[in-house]
């Protein structure tokens, strides 16, 4: 993945975390959103039988600060890659 993109998404995840907390106001609902997030990004693994959506750091920081948000933008941006 290219460099600024990179730091694109981190600031956006940063962004949408920080919508999301003002939003979900809770630890509880933070932790319940941020495991749903992670349970995405498995399930999708698991449904297509590879690594659909690899496990670096750039997917577990997104992941973590934007939960179920940051993983719908993970699975779009991987299909579109794999479109073009």
């Amino acid at each position: 993945m290219d460099f600024w993109l990179s730091i694109f998404l981190i600031l956006l995840s940063i962004v949408a975390g920080y919508i999301l907390i003002k939003l979900l106001k809770t630890p509880k609902n933070i932790f319940l959103n941020i495991l749903l997030g992670y349970i995405m990004v498995v399930a999708v693994n698991m449904m297509f039988g590879e690594r659909v959506i690899p496990y670096d750091w750039l997917s577990l920081i997104m992941t973590t600060l934007t939960g179920v948000f940051g993983a719908i933008v993970l699975i779009v941006m991987n299909g579109v890659s794999y479109i073009f």
